[in-house]
């Protein structure tokens, strides 16, 4: 306050002019202190708001895929096989995912997905193999290899055990757009004999070899699964994610409805990642709070 001003006014006026200077310039402090406070809150708040966005992204998982298996033949292939139990194979899954929080500890999940649960089934046997009608004994190989993809839906729940540490769980819901198979029986041992069908020897190790389209395949196939997740930031505004998972997938449909296939079902240990982007809002945080607050200078 210029001493000046201050010389001219009588003792009282002057006590009157320094307490309110002094109670106008409080307030302007307090007001300017409030708008810092609550701006390092709202960027406190808008951090941790970014994980109650929608996000979008991408996934791919590579996986060990692991049959049950209890048939001979499947139809309109003849074999000799005595019967397969067990196969496995490596597949992998990829496709788009869209995570929509509900709070900061649970959310959902809608992936679009195309999974491979290709195996081969192997069964080896013990025969006795004719050789110039001298009855010699082999090992034979019955090799059953199966290329089976479905593209579908999964749907899951997502729940936050601790910092950025998920459990997830969901179904597999889809169609299967690949489902071939070729199978073979093979003399392993002793190398450099034949079979000898119908009387002949048919110069060859190898015999019922064949492909084709499995027949009766279910219509929807269905996959429940669970696994675990770990979010990692990529920037410091959370908006690019990188998420390391594990799932373990139970195939519940049977892959063959057909009375001479008494079970085939198909389960997978999948390890990936996912890629994800959070948009985040453009608008400064101090406009929001100058719509309701005013900074006076002093002048």
């Amino acid at each position: 306050m210029p001493q000046q001003l201050l010389n001219l006014l009588d003792f009282k006026q002057r006590n009157i002019l320094i307490i309110t200077y002094k109670k106008t310039l409080t307030m302007r402090l307090i007001r300017l202190l409030s708008i810092l406070i609550l701006s390092t809150v709202a960027l406190f708040a808008e951090d941790n708001a970014q994980e109650f966005k929608s996000k979008f992204g991408i996934f791919g998982n590579v996986g060990y895929n692991m049959h049950s298996a209890d048939f001979s033949k499947v139809p309109n292939c003849p074999s000799c096989s005595p019967g397969y139990r067990d196969g496995n194979g490596i597949g992998y899954a990829f496709g788009l995912a869209y995570e929509l929080p509900f709070s900061r500890m649970f959310a959902l999940e809608l992936r679009l997905s195309y999974y491979d649960f290709s195996a081969k089934l192997t069964r080896d046997e013990n025969q006795n193999i004719l050789q110039k009608f001298i009855p010699v004994n082999a090992m034979i190989e019955h090799t059953f290899d199966a290329t089976l993809n479905s593209i579908g839906l999964e749907p899951m729940a997502k729940y936050q055990v601790m910092d950025n540490l998920f459990i997830n769980a969901g179904l597999h819901i889809g169609t299967m757009i690949t489902k071939d198979f070729s199978q073979k029986e093979e003399i392993i041992n002793p190398r450099g004999i034949s079979f000898f069908d119908d009387g002949e020897d048919t110069g060859s190790p190898v015999r019922n070899e064949f492909s084709g389209e499995l027949q009766n395949t279910p219509s929807l196939y269905l996959a429940p699964l669970v696994g675990v997740s770990y979010r990692l930031p990529m920037n410091k505004q959370k908006t690019l994610l990188i998420e390391p998972e594990l799932y373990y997938t139970l195939g519940v449909s049977k892959l063959v409805d057909n009375s001479l296939v008494s079970k085939w079902s198909a389960n997978s240990l999948r390890f990936g990642l996912a890629l994800k982007y959070s948009p985040k809002d453009t608008e400064p945080i101090l406009d929001k709070f100058e719509k309701f607050y005013k900074i006076d200078t002093v002048q």
